[in-house]
């Protein structure tokens, strides 16, 4: 993936964090129906670039029963 697309990548998990804390699945779900479908999102996508927002401080992951 080109480093662009993992920036716009990066700020499209932030926005909608930004809002409200969501699951992985809900995050591609959303991104789509907002953007009526122009982002389908693969979780091959999302996934590594959640976990760099993480290993920077931007986001925290954890677990809710």
């Amino acid at each position: 993936m080109r480093k662009q697309a993992i920036e716009h990548t990066r700020l499209l998990a932030l926005s909608l964090l930004a809002a409200e804390d969501m699951y992985g699945y809900q995050m591609i779900v959303e991104l789509a129906r907002r953007s009526n479908h122009t982002f389908d999102m693969k979780e091959g996508t999302l996934y590594p670039v959640l976990h760099g927002l993480e290993q920077e401080g931007f986001v925290e992951a954890y677990r809710k029963q």
